[in-house]
């Protein structure tokens, strides 16, 4: 089995977290008719990371989200 067939589902699962923890925001600003063809050609682009090529590569994903209330004390 190639790294690339193995990496597959990985790849994929890192789409999905990024899409999870970015859509609402990205769809806010830039509407809701893009977001499809936009994390599609994402993940495509992860596909072709030069990262995921190397056979050392550990997967590894630590997401930080810091959330401020606005206008309230």
């Amino acid at each position: 089995m190639q790294q690339q067939d193995r990496l597959m589902p990985i790849i994929e699962k890192l789409a999905l977290v990024i899409r999870a923890a970015s859509e609402e925001v990205v769809r806010d600003h830039f509407g809701g008719e893009i977001i499809d063809e936009l994390y599609n050609r994402f993940t495509k682009k992860l596909e072709q990371s030069a990262l995921f090529s190397d056979s050392s590569f550990v997967p590894n994903l630590d997401l930080f989200t810091f959330l401020k209330r606005n206008g309230r004390e």
